[in-house]
């Protein structure tokens, strides 16, 4: 090779040197970020304590007249997908604070504290016979509704295929509220979402039953004398029959068909002649009433005071076994209550007071003969305790009196009735 192309050669690599190092060493850099990189993630994925991570927490309220036993079955049900916070605290400040727990002000005053993402409310419905339960799901800031479903169940029991729907519903909840950074998350601007699988109509039985204690009185005044008939507290039964139906679930009226009918049971009597005899026979006091009552809601929402209106035909009836001075008789007309209902504790307790007026159009044909006026009036009333023990049965203690007055060819007949009943209440 001749010296002039060795300097060329020379000049070549001279020329060519810092670029070729510079992208190397730019190669080179490459290579150690990579690796780097590389050491970051193996070292994250070495250093991640799944034990850290903490599942959102969801208030779980139990609603007015809801069996415990629904709340632990949701509760259960959500295992695994959120951490469950019992409600119990936060009914219990917002009835210090003189809020109803389950609204709207409730939940904006005192739900900060609680510090959760979601608020699920449990309410225990009915859909024509059929047994619900309901669900509400509201955001954990200021309380606003999300998500309303029903549920049905068998018997108290939530199905199974009904959990896998709640366990759907609540990640679609949490998916709704939660946002990224940046910004304040947009409030529905309606409190409660049209929900198109919400009932309707309502329809309601129930059944009573039980016994006590009352007594009759009589006053017929004759041509001969005054005839009376006054007995000793006798046993007695009752039995209300009831269909009821709430045009809607949330609705505040409630309309009901009633059947009451209440006996004496072993019930003897002493007549008291004119003559001073006195004779002893089985007698029978009965009173058949049937009705259409009604109930109004005074309150926005349910439990509240009510407003109670009976209207129907009531029969009072009075029976011997044999022949005696006071005739058999029985007083009948349309009959009015006007009352009010006073729920307390969520509706485990109610108590209710009716004033009644009836107007009495038939006597009997035993009273007519005797000179009585087929018209007089009627006025008395009821005053009634129900105590829930659970979600379908209830007990009731009723004190009622009834008076009955009409006009006579020898004066005024009275006829008084008084009973105290204690009845077991079932509503399937």
């Amino acid at each position: 090779m001749t010296t002039r192309a060795l300097w060329m050669l020379l000049a070549l690599l001279l020329a060519g040197s810092p670029g070729g190092f510079a992208a190397a060493q730019a190669e080179g850099e490459d290579d150690a970020a990579e690796g780097e990189l590389e050491d970051d993630e193996a070292a994250g994925e070495e250093g991640f304590d799944e034990a850290e991570w903490q599942l959102p927490r969801v208030l779980l309220v139990r609603g007015p007249r809801t069996p415990v036993s629904l709340t632990r079955q949701v509760a259960d049900t959500l295992e695994g997908i959120a951490e469950v916070v019992s409600g119990r605290g936060f009914v219990r400040r917002a009835r210090q604070a003189g809020l109803r727990p389950t609204s709207s002000t409730a939940y904006e005053r005192l739900l900060e504290e609680e510090n959760v993402a979601l608020v699920l409310e449990v309410r225990r419905t009915r859909f024509r016979y059929i047994p619900q339960a309901q669900l509400t799901y509201r955001e954990g800031a200021l309380g606003a509704v999300l998500l309303v479903e029903q549920h049905p169940l068998s018997g108290r029991r939530l199905r199974d295929r009904e959990r896998e729907r709640v366990r759907a519903e609540l990640r679609l909840a949490l998916a709704v509220t939660t946002r990224p950074r940046g910004g304040p998350a947009e409030m529905p601007v309606q409190e409660t979402p049209d929900d198109p699988d919400e009932p309707g109509a309502v329809v309601e039985v129930s059944i009573a039953a039980g016994g006590g204690m009352g007594t009759r009185a009589f006053t017929l005044p004759t041509g001969a004398g005054e005839v009376r008939l006054g007995t000793t507290p006798y046993p007695a039964a009752r039995v209300d029959l009831a269909l009821g139906v709430r045009p809607s679930a949330s609705g505040r009226l409630r309309v009901a068909g009633r059947l009451t009918y209440a006996t004496s049971v072993g019930l003897r009597t002493t007549d008291r002649r004119v003559d001073g005899s006195e004779r002893e026979t089985a007698s029978r006091s009965q009173r058949l009433d049937a009705g259409l009552d009604l109930r109004v809601r005074l309150g926005a929402e349910a439990p509240a005071l009510g407003l109670l209106v009976e209207v129907g035909w009531m029969l009072r009836h009075f029976g011997s076994e044999a022949p005696v001075t006071l005739p058999d008789y029985g007083l009948s007309g349309p009959r009015l209550a006007l009352g009010l209902e006073l729920p307390l504790f969520d509706d485990r307790v109610a108590i209710a007071v009716a004033p009644a007026v009836q107007l009495i159009v038939s006597v009997g044909d035993g009273l007519r003969s005797q000179g009585v006026n087929a018209l007089g009036v009627g006025y008395g009333g009821e005053a009634r305790l129900r105590v829930k023990l659970v979600d379908s049965v209830a007990l009731r203690v009723a004190y009622r009196e009834s008076h009955a007055r009409l006009s006579g060819r020898e004066g005024d007949v009275e006829d008084v009735m008084r009973g105290v009943m204690l009845q077991a209440i079932y509503t399937p």
